[in-house]
């Protein structure tokens, strides 16, 4: 289907409203944090078999918590993990399209910043 122009308008007491909102939900979550296209680009994507993969992953890290590092931080990750699935429910991606706005990921809790999906 070829893309057409939007023809929509909103009125001003639309506008606030919608901005109103979005600053709700920014300081409901004010662990987001502002990312450049070039990070945008260089995070790990989670799509369908990733979201297992880390369920999985979490599941591993319970019940074998000796293979981890010691700085490794579980129930950190299962909250990192809790918070992903309440994400991706219902809404998947809602919260990660804020904007340039994401989930940062690494934060020191899981060892290597640069490594494992952005959550």
């Amino acid at each position: 289907m070829p893309y057409q122009n939007i023809d929509a308008s909103l009125s001003a007491a639309d506008m606030k409203a919608i901005k109103d909102a979005f600053n709700i939900i920014l300081k409901k979550l004010p662990f987001l944090v502002s990312l450049t296209p070039q990070e945008r680009k260089s995070m790990f994507k989670a799509g369908p078999d990733s979201v297992s993969f880390v369920q999985n992953a979490l599941t591993a890290a319970q019940d074998h918590p000796t293979i981890l590092p010691a700085s490794f931080d579980i129930p950190g990750f299962r909250k990192d993990v809790d918070l992903f699935r309440a994400d991706r429910a219902g809404h998947p991606g809602r919260l990660g399209s804020l904007s340039d706005r994401r989930y940062p990921h690494g934060g020191g809790r899981r060892g290597d910043a640069g490594s494992g999906p952005g959550l």
